[in-house]
């Protein structure tokens, strides 16, 4: 009987070790492991919305420009109007 309850007993502390391994990965979403979104559960909590920045789009006043160089008059071979 004695050998009985040692194995109970440890079968217990096996099993609530197991249980509590078990309830740390239903805590698990993506937001805290590597899970991708898709895998998250309906009950996970929402994604912060992305902040904003206060800058209009396109660009930036005092962003130098980036165009490409004029060809000059005489290396033109053919004019297109659109």
């Amino acid at each position: 009987m004695r050998g009985y309850l040692a194995y109970l007993e440890y079968s217990m502390v096996d099993l609530s070790a197991r249980i509590a391994v078990l309830e740390d990965q239903l805590k698990l979403n993506s937001q805290n492991s590597r899970k991708p979104p898709s895998n998250d559960p309906p009950s996970a909590p929402a994604h912060p919305a992305k902040k904003k920045s206060g800058k209009k789009r396109g660009g930036q006043l005092g962003h130098t420009q980036h165009m490409r160089k004029r060809v000059p008059v005489g290396e033109v071979n053919e004019l297109k109007e659109w």
